[in-house]
């Protein structure tokens, strides 16, 4: 964008006209933003922490769009560590005598940890991938590998796992990982690998002997 408003010499002309009437504008009406007081960022505070909390309170561990799948202890670091947060916050807001600063302190500590958790929860529904995941999995572990009847060629076999394993990474992306840093799936990404899942389930059990 830079490099095309630099060589456009039209371009370049209106923006600086631009620039030149938004100024005269500004010096003949003087904008004022009014700062927040103390009671309305206390107010806009203690709305956010009660919503916050709740969501928090209600997430569960599983994986469905708002859940956050992990084992039970990674489950409640989590959870935990934000409910306190906001637990600490909201009693920060409810002292009398509150400061800006500790005002600011309680938003910044909030901000922190909660991009921790939303990091951690799923923004696309997971269960049917999940189901089928397990699915082939049983399978597979059930299926001997060899050429005899009732068999798995080798080549079935290993092509079967690596699929197996790209579906996993495409479910388990926001779990059990770096907290904040998972990438998140969109529900098109999902539908797509449990179709294209489900098409290798397909070819491996007509592989079986």
């Amino acid at each position: 964008m830079k490099s095309i408003i630099k060589n456009n010499p039209t371009i370049l002309f209106f923006s600086l006209i631009a620039v030149v009437l938004i100024g005269f504008s500004a010096c003949e009406k003087e904008m004022t933003i009014e700062p927040l007081t103390l009671e309305d960022y206390k107010t806009e505070l203690s709305i956010l922490v009660s919503s916050e909390k709740e969501i928090v309170q209600n997430t569960t561990n599983g994986y469905n769009v708002g859940e956050i799948f992990a084992s039970d202890s990674v489950f409640e670091v989590i959870t935990g560590d934000y409910l306190d947060s906001l637990i600490v916050a909201e009693d920060i807001i409810a002292k009398p005598d509150v400061t800006y600063e500790e005002l600011f302190y309680a938003n910044y500590a909030i901000t922190a940890v909660g991009r921790r958790f939303n990091g951690e929860m799923f923004i696309a529904d997971k269960r049917a991938l999940n189901d089928l995941i397990g699915v082939c999995d049983t399978l597979r572990v059930h299926t001997p590998v060899g050429t005899a009847s009732g068999e798995a060629p080798f080549l079935a076999d290993s092509t079967f796992v690596v699929a197996i394993s790209d579906a996993k990474i495409i479910r388990d992306d926001g779990a059990n990982g770096e907290f904040g840093q998972a990438y998140k799936r969109l529900q098109r990404q999902v539908d797509a690998e449990l179709d294209s899942l489900n098409t290798d389930f397909t070819i491996y059990k007509a592989a079986i002997n």
